[in-house]
């Protein structure tokens, strides 16, 4: 037994890696509350901002129990064919290219990073992040909203609530408050290409023709 448990570790990665291709089972959460979807022909967002590098948010925790509470960095890479990534880029990119082509670099880049897709409607970008459904682990999410300014720069939607956790000087609780807060651009030189799993799901496309397009050519 625990040969053969040794082996099921070994070869996980693997197996991974071989069904990157293929339709995986989606959470039926997942079904009902994701509405973005691929679009023929691209979104039109570099044409309004910048692409070539990543936006980085620096919000402050929900929860204020700390006299001097520690900043959360918050980066977000856009697509313009409707994919997002978020992570810590400079990290993450640093990681793909130093190790690329090895298939470690993409799965963290591809698999361990979360993804999404975004529509823009006039001057807001909505975001819809999923992380990848595989296994046994339960499939995050969230969503996000952010504003384009009029000077190419854009900024983040923040939720402004704060919730209170037990203890002393953690009572104070805020609800429906949102504010926005303009995001840093960190310009890089490429970025990998947005091969993302969710583009192999048909799903997750508004035209079949178009995800079948897009499938016939990573064949």
């Amino acid at each position: 037994m625990k040969t053969l448990f040794f082996y099921f570790v070994l070869f996980l990665p693997l197996l991974s890696c071989s069904n990157a291709k293929k339709q995986v089972k989606l959470p039926d959460e997942l079904r009902q509350t994701f509405s973005n979807r691929f679009e023929p022909g691209g979104t039109g967002l570099g044409s309004r901002i910048d692409l070539h590098g990543f936006y980085r948010n620096l919000l402050k925790p929900l929860v204020r129990s700390s006299p001097t509470p520690d900043t959360i960095t918050w980066d977000i890479l856009f697509y313009e064919d409707g994919s997002c990534i978020t992570s810590k880029m400079d990290l993450m990119l640093n990681n793909y290219y130093q190790r690329s082509p090895s298939r470690q670099a993409s799965r963290n880049f591809y698999r361990d990073a979360v993804w999404g897709i975004y529509r823009l409607q006039n001057d807001t970008v909505f975001v819809q992040f999923r992380e990848y459904p595989f296994g046994f682990r339960q499939t995050g999410g969230w969503n996000q909203r952010y504003i384009i300014n009029p000077n190419r720069s854009v900024s983040i939607v923040v939720d402004n609530t704060i919730h209170s956790l037990p203890g002393p000087g953690s009572t104070t609780v805020k609800s429906g408050t949102l504010s926005t807060q303009v995001a840093k651009f960190i310009s890089v030189a490429k970025v990998p290409p947005p091969d993302q799993w969710m583009k192999n799901q048909r799903f997750f496309w508004r035209n079949d023709s178009e995800w079948e397009r897009y499938m016939s050519g990573r064949n």
